[in-house]
């Protein structure tokens, strides 16, 4: 059997063999070098390429030595000009002043306000008044604490914040400085009174005046036997209706603030209300109008002087 194949082997030329070997060597070569060039391939396209570009500007005549002036010393060079050099770098801005001071800083817990009279105010919550719904009670409300009026039991912590702030919001406005007026300008006096002659204080009667009424002046009454007797019917009273009287009758004969709304009325809870040109006021002495709260305030003593 080994020499059958021993003689197989020698018939086949040698030349076939080394053909068939190197033909072999060759094909892993090829194979070891197609596995070597992708993985080359990979590396090279994994890696970010960077491309540098060198940007050559040419050289601009200007920015050359003048060589007449350096043959020639007597004459003066001639002065660049001024698109010649180009501008790279613009000059710093200048410091901040040490004079101007920064913005104040906002307190803690202040908030920015929208004032109804017109501007703004960074302002902090001082104290919050409530009412009770069940019972229609007041209750005061400091940061987390809060007491009913008449506040009892609190600290005095909580008393003092309160005490402080009704103190400050009870207080009179500070005077505000009167401008002085300029050199050009007139100067007028204002009039110590208003000139308003007053009215007749006859005996008569006239708008305004209220009823006289006492008990003096009743006739005795005469009753029966078994019958009531009859009440005798008291007047009422309307101090603000009165006065608004004596006032329009005043102003109808002297004829003063013609065409101004000006009366004097009662209001729901029986206090006086008065109105000048739709402007409400608690008291006279809050009526911006000087000549009117001066005129009122006259009216009001003659009323009472006939009274």
């Amino acid at each position: 059997m080994d020499s059958g194949i021993e003689a197989f082997f020698r018939q086949i030329p040698v030349g076939l063999i080394l053909m068939f070997c190197g033909s072999g060597m060759l094909l892993i070569g090829a194979l070891a070098y197609i596995v070597w060039s992708r993985r080359r391939r990979n590396r090279d396209s994994a890696a970010p390429s960077v491309e540098v570009v060198m940007e050559i500007k040419p050289m601009d005549d200007d920015l050359m030595p003048d060589l007449d002036a350096l043959s020639n010393p007597s004459e003066k060079p001639a002065a660049p000009r001024g698109s010649a050099l180009p501008q790279k770098f613009s000059a710093p801005p200048p410091p901040p002043s040490l004079d101007s001071a920064p913005p104040a800083a906002r307190p803690g817990g202040a908030y920015r306000l929208m004032l109804s009279s017109g501007g703004t105010a960074d302002a902090v919550e001082v104290f919050t008044v409530l009412r009770d719904v069940a019972d229609g009670s007041l209750i005061v409300q400091i940061g987390g604490r809060a007491y009913r009026h008449p506040v009892s039991g609190a600290d005095a912590d909580f008393m003092h914040r309160l005490n402080s702030a009704l103190r400050d919001l009870t207080a009179a406005p500070p005077a505000v400085p009167e401008a002085e007026p300029d050199a050009g300008e007139e100067m007028f006096e204002m009039p110590p009174d208003f000139d308003s002659p007053p009215l007749d204080a006859a005996p008569g009667t006239i708008p305004g005046d209220l009823p006289r009424f006492r008990m003096e002046d009743q006739p005795p009454l005469t009753t029966r036997r078994g019958r009531k007797p009859p009440t005798v019917e008291i007047p009422s009273i309307n101090i603000g209706a009165s006065i608004e009287a004596f006032l329009q009758h005043k102003r109808a004969v002297s004829g003063d603030f013609a065409g101004r709304r000006i009366h004097v009325r009662s209001g729901l809870s029986g206090a006086i209300v008065i109105e000048v040109d739709g402007q409400f006021y608690d008291g006279v002495n809050d009526i911006a109008d000087l000549e009117v709260r001066r005129y009122l305030q006259k009216t009001i003593e003659e009323w009472q002087s006939r009274q």
